[in-house]
């Protein structure tokens, strides 16, 4: 990923020094452009962050910071979406502009549910929180119909003998 970044910011220098215009849009856009699908939720961090927040220092520290998490733990690599960097460049752009449509297919079998750790289900599908649920709500029922409630109140100072 370093290197990617500094051929990328290279590039740009050399741009540069021809008295070429190279925006800071334009070096995201060449940083974020054909990254593996393994970084698809820091390019959808990226699109959900404000305008005035998304510096080339910003990506470049949540891209290294992705790098890092998914060798500490052990994620696959994969290959580029696309090995044009036209199709990827404006595939990437569009994920900016938050033009690319939200949903997509997603594999279940990689789906962990963040409920009970089982593949295959989100935390909104989970058996194992319907019940959990259920049985939160039939407590709450029972200690509702039991109608034993009880409060406490003691005062200190100059207010006792004011209830």
């Amino acid at each position: 990923m370093q290197a990617w970044i500094g051929n990328i910011r290279s590039m740009a220098f050399r741009m540069g020094e021809a008295d070429i215009v190279v925006s800071e849009q334009d070096q995201i856009l060449a940083v974020t452009m054909g990254l593996p699908p393994s970084y698809d939720t820091v390019i959808i961090a990226l699109d959900s962050t404000p305008t005035e927040q998304l510096t080339l220092e910003h990506v470049i520290s949540r891209l290294l910071n992705e790098e890092i998490r998914q060798s500490s733990s052990g994620a696959p690599q994969s290959h580029p979406r696309s090995r044009d960097p036209g199709v990827a460049a404006a595939t990437t752009k569009a994920l900016i502009r938050g033009e690319m449509p939200k949903g997509r297919l997603i594999d279940r079998s990689e789906v962990q549910c963040y409920f009970c750790d089982d593949f295959g289900h989100f935390k909104s599908e989970c058996p194992e929180k319907a019940k959990w649920e259920t049985e939160k709500a039939k407590t709450k029922e029972a200690e509702a119909a039991g109608g034993h409630s009880a409060i406490l109140a003691t005062t200190f100072g100059p207010v006792a003998g004011a209830w």
